[in-house]
């Protein structure tokens, strides 16, 4: 059984967003997003650039001997 400690899904609240003609709501894959459902076994640390994000992950990793998929903006291609 799944804890009801993890967020297992995001819905975007279409009916708050004033226009769908603005980033980051104008993204096909935003603008078409209804949710994003979460599996319990994917960790996501979301933060600021130069938050530590990348240290925290690589710390992660090298403790518990997995391999690491850190994704920043700059490193996915996005801006």
């Amino acid at each position: 059984m799944i804890s009801q400690q993890f967020i297992r899904r995001v819905t975007l609240k279409r009916e708050t967003v004033e226009t769908f003609d603005r980033y980051p709501f104008s993204l096909p894959a935003i603008r078409s997003l209804q949710h994003i459902d979460l599996h319990p076994d994917v960790t996501f640390f979301v933060g600021e650039n130069g938050s530590g994000l990348h240290s925290t992950d690589a710390t992660a990793s090298l403790a518990h001997r997995t391999n690491s998929l850190f994704c920043s903006t700059m490193a996915c291609g996005t801006s």
